[in-house]
Order: C-alpha cells, then structure tokens, then sequence
C-alpha cells in the first residue's frame, strides 16, 4: 500500500515536471521565433518595402473604373396634373468586364426623390413604380431596367426610394437620356456618363 502510494506521488512529480520543463521551452521556442522575425527585419528593411510598392503598383489595375455622371437637368415634373417633381440622385457608373477583361460594358445606377405637389386633403398619393422606365442609347435603342424601384409620397411630402434603379449600359454604346413614365404622362431626362 506505502509502495502504490509512493509510485502515484512519484508519477505525479514526473508528470509535473515534464508540464513545467514543456511549458519553459515552450516560452524559449517563442522568444527565438520573436528574435528571429526582429534579425530577419534588421537584415532585410528593403523586402517590406519592395513589396508594399509591387501593392501599389498592381492594385490600380485591380480597381473598379468609375465614371462621373451628369444629369440635364436633374429633375423633371410629371404627371396630368403636374403633381409629382422627381429628382435623380446619387447616381453611379462603374465599368463591367469579364475574368480575362473584356469589356462588358457599364452598370448605371440611381436613386430617386419624388415630392408630391398636391395639396392635403386633395387624396391624391403619388404611387411611383420605375419598371416603364427607359434607358435611350446613343444608336436609338431604348434599354429597360435591370432593377427597379418604387417610391410612394404623401401630398406635400418627399420620398426617396429605398434601393436604386440599375441599368446595363451594352459595351461600346453611350446613354443619351431616360425617359420617365407616371400617370399616362412623360418626361425626359438628359444623361452623360464620362
């Protein structure tokens, strides 16, 4: 019985001191990986440096290219009783292209403002959807949304819609304007993407 309890206390002394020999080189390992990450630093200053400018140099090339985008005039009233002033904003053109480049063309995107001109009381709600809206090429060819979005306002209120209209705009083709539909009425909008 002494000799068993003996054994177990000299084995858990042998396992403690394996744990505290293990855990010490273990901190020693650490210390030589730090001081070997420092002297390789001191040694080679310029490797950082050559790669962070191989970085810059290959991350323009990876970019999106955008476009800038201006509306004429950027606003436009509709509808058969003039009650409806839509307003184009935060508008966005970026370049499209395939995995080996080719150019696929140009994703044009906005949002919209609609303020409802009627007066309160007249019940006259402004229930604006984009699905009939155009995209009109340069070549004459009038193009539909990808994305569509709606906008509902008051009378006397604003609204904005809360996703944006998207358009493909086709490789080598430019957009002239948009033609908006509301109410049986119509109205035009002059487009440049540069």
């Amino acid at each position: 019985m002494i000799q068993s309890k003996n054994l177990i206390l000299a084995l858990g002394l042998f396992t403690f001191s394996n744990a505290i020999v293990s855990c010490n080189s273990h901190k020693t390992d650490k210390g030589a990986d730090s001081a070997t990450v420092s002297t390789n630093e001191e040694v080679a200053p310029n490797a950082s440096s050559t790669s962070s400018s191989e970085e810059t140099t290959t991350s323009p090339a990876n970019q999106v290219k955008t476009y800038k985008v201006t509306f004429s005039p950027d606003n436009a009233i509709i509808g058969k009783k003039q009650e409806a002033l839509i307003q184009l904003t935060d508008a966005n053109a970026i370049s499209l292209s395939d995995p080996d480049g080719k150019d696929m063309g140009i994703e044009f995107s906005f949002k919209l403002k609609a303020t409802n001109k009627s007066a309160i009381g007249s019940n006259d709600d402004i229930n604006l959807n984009t699905d009939d809206w155009r995209l009109l090429l340069d070549n004459g060819e009038k193009i539909s949304n990808k994305t569509s979005a709606f906008v509902y306002a008051k009378p006397e209120s604003t609204a904005t819609s809360d996703r944006a209209v998207v358009y493909i705009i086709p490789a080598g083709k430019k957009a002239k304007s948009i033609s908006l539909f509301y109410n049986d009425t119509r109205a035009e909008i002059g487009l440049t993407i540069q």
